[in-house]
């Protein structure tokens, strides 16, 4: 939900600055425009966070499990 609402308001930044056709288009039928776009992480983020959450996770399971 954050990265929709971060970049519908690029979006919306875009189109007031230069006036553009494609963003008043995206925007103008946002939840169908949203559905065509992909989030692109590079392998080595999307593992350092994955190891993130495995670390904060584990004290909380911890805790569960005492």
């Amino acid at each position: 939900a954050h990265d929709a609402a971060r970049l519908k308001r690029l979006l919306q930044n875009h189109l007031q600055y230069t006036g553009s056709q494609r963003a008043r288009d995206l925007l103008a039928d946002w939840p169908h425009a949203l559905k065509h776009f992909r989030k692109i992480v590079p392998n080595d983020f999307r593992r350092a966070l994955q190891e993130q959450a495995a670390q904060t996770a584990a004290p909380a399971r911890a805790l569960a499990g005492a």
